[in-house]
């Protein structure tokens, strides 16, 4: 059996972002244009969108955990 994701909503986090607090901060300063780093963190995130959620892409996944121990 597969375990299968029915539904949800927003993007989890990018790797290496910092945990809660990194995530938090780099969505706070990609929110301002005005932020001296703004620059290198939109570069840095490209084109991840924070809302998006793509339950087909999820299930795609999960099909390729192993779960058999």
């Amino acid at each position: 059996p597969v375990p299968v994701c029915v539904e949800g909503e927003y993007n989890g986090p990018p790797e290496d972002i910092g945990g809660v607090p990194g995530f938090y901060y780099h969505l706070q300063v990609a929110r301002d244009p005005s932020h001296p780093e703004y620059e290198y963190i939109a570069d840095w995130l490209g084109d991840y969108d924070p809302e998006k959620f793509d339950l087909d892409e999820i299930n795609w996944r999960l099909r390729f955990i192993n779960y058999k121990k």
